[in-house]
C-alpha cells in the first residue's frame, strides 16, 4: 500500500504537505497491522483453548474409560473363586481374596511379603527354580502343581498357572492359584 502511495503523494501533493501525508499514511498503516496482528493472535489463542478443551476432554473420556475398565477388572478378579497374585521381584503386590482364603491370610498380611512365604518346604526349590528359569529366560513351565502353606501351617495342594506382565512400567508375574487338594487326595486313593 505504501509502495503504491507514496510514488503518488510525491507527484500530487504540495510538498510542504508532504510531512503530515506520510505520517498520516504511516499512522494507518501502523493503526491496521496492529489491528490485523491484534486479529489473528486473538485467534490462534483461541485455536488453542480450543485444542486444550478437546485434549481435556479426551483425557477426561479415556480416564473415564480406564476406570469403568479397571472396576470391571477389579470385579472380575475379586469374585473368581481362584486366588489371582501378582507379584514384582518375588514379593505380592497384589491378592485378590480367594488367594488371601486360600492361606488363611488377610489381604494386609500378604501385600509385600516374598511369594516363597507361601510355598511349602517340599515344593520350594522346584517353585524357585522355575521363577529363576522364567525371570532369566522368560521361559519356564507355566503350570504346575506344588504345596502351599498356610498361616495355620497346613500343607495343601494348588496348581499354579503363571505368566509375565509388565505392571506398572516392571516386569512382573501374574497368576492364578487353584486349590486342588480334593482332586490330590482322590487321585491317591
Amino acid at each position: 500500500y505504501r509502495t503504491v502511495l507514496v510514488p503518488i503523494l510525491l507527484t500530487e501533493l504540495d510538498a510542504s504537505l508532504l510531512p503530515d501525508a506520510l505520517h498520516r499514511l504511516n499512522h494507518c498503516l501502523s493503526r491496521t497491522i496492529r489491528r490485523f496482528s491484534d486479529h489473528f493472535q486473538t485467534q490462534h489463542e483461541q485455536s488453542i483453548r480450543e485444542h486444550a478443551e478437546d485434549l481435556k476432554r479426551v483425557v477426561r473420556d479415556r480416564t473415564r474409560e480406564l476406570k469403568e475398565s479397571e472396576t470391571k477388572y477389579r470385579m472380575l478378579v475379586e469374585e473368581i473363586n481362584d486366588g489371582y497374585f501378582l507379584s514384582r521381584e518375588g514379593r505380592l503386590v497384589f491378592a485378590n481374596r480367594a488367594f488371601c482364603e486360600m492361606h488363611g491370610y488377610s489381604v494386609d498380611e500378604v501385600i509385600g511379603r516374598s511369594y516363597m512365604d507361601f510355598v511349602a518346604p517340599e515344593s520350594s526349590d522346584e517353585i524357585s527354580r522355575l521363577y529363576e528359569q522364567r525371570m532369566t529366560t522368560g521361559e519356564a513351565r507355566d503350570q504346575y502343581v506344588y504345596l502351599r502353606r498356610c498361616k495355620d501351617g497346613r500343607q495343601l495342594y494348588s496348581e499354579n498357572k503363571v505368566k509375565l506382565i509388565t505392571y506398572r512400567s516392571e516386569t512382573a508375574t501374574a497368576g492364578i492359584c487353584r486349590d486342588i487338594t480334593e482332586r490330590m487326595e482322590l487321585e491317591k486313593q
